[in-house]
């Protein structure tokens, strides 16, 4: 039977611990929206630049995605915190799957119709099935491994080659050959079919 000073060591003891998990909590939401926002943050420049460079409607919201994907990539692909990675893996994961297959569903097939474009629309495909690949391989590791970060990193070279691709090469020749009200509506499409596939994503 526990004496009333023990009882009161107990709870003290009890009630440390319980505070300690809460601040952890806190913490880890703090540094999750922390990240977030640093990475719309880089969006918000990277469309802003886009802009200056002459990149509007779905290719500039195509470029400020880029940003925001570069910049949670290379988060994750420099700490081997594990509640860093628990937390902030799976939103990387569903703006990456979404923009591509949105891509794949709206954007690229209109490039398609041109005949000039058809280099850029296979290169993109085969980028984009890669890309499904490395996510694959993320999926399947452990996190706070060795082998979790290696991967990670594997994936921000891949994402950030893919990117440089389309804002120097394709992006601009897209532009040049699209009316600008095709580029504007497809801005609008995209974005409702990349909301469509975050919902359908476990």
């Amino acid at each position: 039977m526990m004496n009333a000073g023990t009882q009161g060591r107990r709870h003290v003891f009890t009630g440390a611990a319980g505070r300690h998990a809460h601040n952890a909590r806190e913490e880890r939401v703090m540094n999750k929206a922390m990240a977030e926002t640093v990475a719309k943050g880089a969006g918000v420049a990277k469309a802003a630049g886009a802009r200056l460079k002459g990149l509007f409607g779905v290719f500039n919201t195509l470029a400020s995605q880029h940003a925001e994907a570069k910049s949670l990539l290379k988060r994750l692909a420099n700490t081997d915190d594990r509640e860093t990675q628990v937390e902030l893996w799976p939103t990387l994961r569903a703006e990456l799957i979404s923009h591509e297959r949105a891509e794949l569903d709206e954007v690229y097939p209109v490039l398609e119709r041109h005949g000039m474009l058809h280099e850029f629309v296979q290169r993109h495909r085969n980028g984009a099935e890669q890309l499904e690949a490395a996510i694959g391989e993320i999926d399947a590791a452990s996190y706070a491994t060795p082998e979790w970060t290696t991967r990670m990193r594997a994936l921000e070279t891949l994402v950030v080659a893919h990117a440089k691709e389309e804002e120097e090469q394709f992006f601009p020749r897209a532009e040049h050959v699209l009316e600008s009200e095709i580029i504007k509506d497809l801005d609008q499409r995209y974005r409702a079919a990349q909301a469509s596939v975050k919902e359908e994503l476990p």
